[in-house]
């Protein structure tokens, strides 16, 4: 982040100390006067579409920026060079970190209303707002990969909506898959184990029954149901029980904000990763 004076023709940090040509870093200087404040400015082409710079130079500079900042996009080379947040102290103010955060504060809220101890005479009441915040909180996981691989959230809301199946089964989304496999069964064995359900066989694999659950919540989300998790709820409409669901996506949650990468292997490039 640059903290001099916010309008200046150069800034040696972009213009002397770079392996730009010098024909470009002339050129540059001549081309545009130009508010130089931070980062997101900065690589903002269109502060850069100036009369005298060529898409080209437009094309370098990002690249330049982003290659000091250590953050080129994963994938193959595209028209725009697209910067992705590093994992750094920095990582939960990018677009990505809301997401995991916002996660996070959600299915912390849907599990103390849960384990209150109001749950154990007032469920009925407290079942839908329940699962209202857990759904968000799962919807928020998984646009969490999406928004970090590069989509933009209109992106994202156009493709998926609150369509939790298909953002399930997308492939950003493989290692929160396997993460969630790890937890669903870790806490499915626990409960089975613990004597504290006699009366369920835990025959169904625990895999499957996120997969039902997902779809159910997200039916419950759509106007299929009229969007019944906020209004009104159909009688008779299934939906999941809670307790499960939490303990497994919100473990899978507070992995993702421990070690953001975690659920996002695959996803970066080498100098993304934190060796530490």
């Amino acid at each position: 982040m640059i903290d001099a004076n916010p309008y200046r023709e150069d800034d040696p940090d972009l213009l002397e100390n770079t392996n730009l040509p010098k024909s470009f870093v002339r050129r540059l200087r001549n081309a545009y006067y130009t508010r130089l404040s931070d980062f997101d400015e900065l690589t903002d082409i269109q502060m850069l579409r100036e009369p005298g710079i060529s898409k080209r130079i437009i094309k370098a500079v990002r690249t330049e920026r982003q290659l000091a900042q250590g953050v080129l996009a994963y994938g193959p080379p595209q028209e725009e060079v697209m910067v992705k947040p590093a994992f750094d102290e920095n990582f939960h103010l990018s677009e990505a970190g809301h997401f995991i955060a916002t996660a996070a504060m959600y299915v912390r809220s849907a599990r103390i209303i849960r384990e209150s101890e109001r749950w154990d005479y007032q469920s009925s009441m407290l079942a839908r707002p329940t699962l209202h915040l857990l759904s968000h909180a799962i919807e928020m996981l998984l646009k969490f990969p999406l928004i970090y691989a590069g989509n933009t959230l209109e992106q994202v809301k156009k493709n998926y909506g609150h369509r939790l199946i298909d953002l399930w089964r997308e492939d950003e989304n493989r290692h929160i898959r396997e993460t969630v496999k790890a937890h669903a069964q870790k806490h499915w064995t626990y409960a089975r184990d613990s004597g504290k359900w006699p009366n369920d066989d835990f025959s169904p694999n625990p895999v499957e029954v996120v997969d039902k659950a997902l779809l159910q919540l997200g039916r419950l989300s759509t106007k299929d149901t009229s969007f019944a998790l906020k209004y009104i709820y159909p009688e008779k409409e299934p939906a999941p029980r809670s307790a499960f669901l939490i303990d497994v996506f919100g473990d899978t949650i507070e992995d993702g904000v421990g070690n953001p990468r975690s659920l996002l292997q695959g996803l970066t490039l080498e100098q993304d990763l934190d060796p530490r």
